[in-house]
């Protein structure tokens, strides 16, 4: 159901999204008071970002996995927004030549 899948991407972003703003708080927060960490800190803060980060960035592959394991029309709809983006406004040739032909 939308409801499901409503939720479901919301929670999915949320759990990927939620680490990297929270180390965008801590960065701005250290900095704002002027703590400086040693250097084993600096090495796990900078482990932890890059973690976050990659969490965050990996939604952009998720979320499809997750639209197409979750809406059976997915996969078909998404084959048809590929071709209208590459076609663009006016139209594949062969979708012209198709239609001429039904109208001839």
């Amino acid at each position: 159901s939308i409801h499901r899948l409503l939720l479901t991407s919301v929670c999915v972003q949320f759990v990927l999204w939620t680490p990297y703003y929270t180390t965008l708080l801590v960065h701005t927060l250290s900095g704002v008071q002027g703590k400086y960490l040693n250097r084993p800190q600096i090495t796990t803060y900078y482990f932890v970002r890059y973690l976050s980060e990659l969490l965050a960035f990996s939604s952009s592959f998720a979320m499809p996995l997750m639209y197409w394991r979750m809406n059976k029309n997915f996969s078909h709809k998404l084959q048809r927004l590929l071709k209208k983006l590459h076609c663009g406004d006016r139209g594949c040739s062969h979708e012209r030549s198709v239609v001429q032909q039904v109208v001839t």
